[in-house]
């Protein structure tokens, strides 16, 4: 079967896509974007419950990327290979899960605007632990 993307370029992808993300994470904190892009919009009545959510998602976008950049070998740990290669399903289940919830999502945005954006970073994913 011919490939249509290396793991390398699909690993480029994704960090590329999770920096996008954690930028778009601390412009929120620092209230350069407005609340309501994440979360659905239903984040917007609690000042603290949002920077919460965001630090969460912050961490966790920067935990995916150091996962896919070691996975790939930008991040070299030889003796954490398992538990890189188990943590690499992770991030493909967290992105199929979330690609699948955004198509019945709340907003209009993350139904429509998001889902093309969101199914190509599970693809990618899924290409990852294909190597």
């Amino acid at each position: 079967m011919k490939r249509l993307i290396g793991a390398r370029a699909a690993a480029n992808v994704l960090l590329g896509g999770l920096g996008a993300l954690a930028g778009l994470h601390v412009f929120v904190m620092l209230r350069i974007l407005p609340a309501s892009v994440v979360w659905g919009g239903r984040s917007n009545d609690s000042p603290g419950n949002l920077m919460a959510l965001e630090m969460v998602s912050l961490i966790v976008t920067l935990l995916f990327g150091l996962i896919v950049a070691a996975k790939i070998g930008y991040v070299v740990v030889p003796k954490l290979r398992k538990i890189i290669s188990v943590s690499t399903w992770v991030v493909f289940g967290y992105f199929a899960f979330n690609t699948l919830t955004s198509c019945i999502g709340v907003s209009a945005g993350a139904r429509d605007g998001l889902r093309r954006l969101r199914s190509s970073r599970a693809a990618a994913g899924a290409r990852l632990n294909d190597s």
